[in-house]
């Protein structure tokens, strides 16, 4: 990723009408299908050509915000720990936590890439089964951050992409990870992280994520309201031909009736490990990686 694509990442501009079209699309689709569920499991399709998604944050502190509407999400206030001593292992919030189980491939073509998703593609042909890798929120040293965690093998070959969007798809940031150099291939969207944690099962990448409404450059404000994971495979000039995408993917959202959800806090320092017992969506899968 060279300067200019940075550049671009620090500048983020929102959903164009035909993205935000083909996300509504989707969402509606899922719904129909009844996949909607409290903490939600679909993923609406994320910006697969184009220019990246988002807006450069405007954020005041990562405190909860008295402001904050309904539906968003909130840091969970943590005490500064006292001398010589770390904050505790990360604490998974039952309600962000969401399984990777919508499978979505998108077919090589013209037009709007909603209109091109194949609903009946083979489930054998998912970068991994769906349902099999799990996603929950944290924050850590004041950074908001995503852990995955999966079967033996996920992680092999992976391109792992997440963003942070508005109750109506703003996306305000968007950040990959690719396994081996050159999984994500063209699907390499948003900017390039480093993991905070690394396990052979297990992968916890940052994500901003406003901590209160943000103040968007078009105008008026948005506050995050959930979190897009996918694996996603880039199938160019492989088989099988014809597609453009094929991803699993999974929604961490807010259910609707609730005022604000915490994202729990935890520390540790580099080296240390870290085992995390997934609940909710996730419950059976626990998560084991080393902090860098």
């Amino acid at each position: 990723m060279d300067d200019a694509d940075i550049a671009a990442v620090d500048a983020f501009a929102p959903l164009t009408e035909e993205e935000l079209a083909a996300e509504a699309r989707v969402e509606s689709s899922l719904r129909a299908a009844g996949r909607r569920r409290l903490v939600a499991v679909g993923l609406g399709l994320v910006v697969l050509v184009g220019a990246v998604v988002g807006v450069r944050l405007l954020v005041t502190s990562l405190g909860a915000d008295d402001d904050e509407p309904p539906g968003g999400l909130v840091f969970d206030g943590v005490d500064a720990p006292a001398a010589g001593e770390e904050l505790g292992p990360p604490v998974v919030e039952p309600l962000l936590v969401a399984r990777l189980g919508t499978l979505v491939a998108v077919r090589v073509g013209d037009g709007a890439a909603g209109d091109r998703v194949d609903p009946a593609v083979d489930p054998a042909l998912a970068p991994v089964p769906p349902g099999t890798v799990a996603a929950a929120l944290f924050a850590r040293d004041g950074s908001g951050q995503v852990l995955l965690t999966g079967p033996d093998g996920w992680l092999g070959a992976a391109c792992v992409r997440a963003s942070v969007v508005s109750e109506g798809l703003r996306a305000f940031d968007t950040v990959w990870y690719e396994s081996v150099p050159g999984a994500c291939g063209a699907l390499a969207i948003g900017r390039q992280v480093t993991p905070t944690c690394a396990g052979p099962t297990s992968l916890m990448l940052p994500l901003a994520i406003p901590a209160g409404p943000v103040e968007l450059e078009e105008g008026g404000t948005a506050a995050a309201h959930a979190v897009r994971v996918s694996v996603a495979a880039d199938p160019a000039g492989s088989e099988p031909a014809g597609y453009a995408e094929i991803s699993v993917r999974g929604v961490i959202a807010v259910p609707d009736e609730v005022e604000g959800v915490r994202i729990p806090g935890f520390g540790g320092a580099a080296g240390s490990p870290v085992e995390v017992a997934f609940g909710g969506a996730g419950a059976g899968l626990v998560a084991t990686c080393t902090l860098a």
